[in-house]
């Protein structure tokens, strides 16, 4: 976090020998040349439950949502973008009334000129596709895997959460040993149910590289 909330710095993860060498090949310009510094992202109305991709964000603050201190470019090959993305999840009452938002990026150039972008959304599809009860529509593939990614997030940090609340009401209570499995059969199923959606994403976006979360996935169900 110190690195990246640097004016100018980035940090890449190497696992591989083949990371390393991409990064030095095919990456080198996009990780040291920045398009743009202090990006703030706000909006005019509506609301939004949680942000995602961007660890300087405080969606408690009004009309701001994510603040990324040095941004740069990533390499787009035919596969999509590998790098950053921010998303963000919005209210269902925005979706429910098709309320139209209007979204604005601002940022500094290398000059430290201000540049601003707005843009005007409306939910009208989405809300077409909650009535033909069609649960996602997405406009590309990079949008798709983010917001798998963010699920998967989200359901392990439940996991973890849940085990723990668990073990609390096992204690509490002084429930007997049937109510115990009853709670780790039910959080089983649900990590069960949400790694056969993975796999199926897995197949559609032609991703091998979610197989480390398919793995993550099999180390926890184990513990079951």
């Amino acid at each position: 976090d110190i690195i990246s909330k640097t004016k100018g710095c980035s940090y890449y993860t190497i696992s591989t020998g083949e990371d390393f060498k991409q990064v030095l090949e095919e990456d080198f310009d996009y990780m040291l040349f920045p398009i743009g510094y202090e990006l703030y992202l706000k909006l005019s109305k509506g609301k939004f439950k949680n942000v995602y991709g961007s660890g300087d964000t405080d969606i408690n603050t009004v009309g701001k949502l994510a603040y990324v201190s040095t941004l740069f470019p990533s390499n787009r090959k035919t596969k999509g973008v590998k790098g950053g993305i921010i998303l963000l999840k919005m209210d269902e009452s925005c979706i429910q009334n098709n309320e139209e938002i209007e979204l604005s990026i601002e940022y500094k150039d290398k000059n430290m000129n201000v540049n601003k972008i707005v843009k005007s959304i409306s939910f009208k599809e989405q809300q077409e596709a909650t009535q033909a009860k069609q649960k996602d529509i997405f406009s590309e593939n990079d949008i798709r895997k983010a917001v798998l990614l963010a699920r998967y997030v989200n359901v392990i940090k439940e996991s973890d959460s849940s085990e723990q609340t668990d073990q609390q009401q096992v204690q509490e209570a002084n429930v007997n040993i049937q109510k115990e499995i009853e709670f780790k059969d039910a959080k089983k199923q649900k990590l069960e149910i949400f790694k056969e959606y993975i796999i199926k994403e897995k197949d559609i976006l032609g991703d091998e590289q979610l197989e480390e979360e398919i793995k993550a996935l099999d180390n926890i169900l184990k513990k079951y």
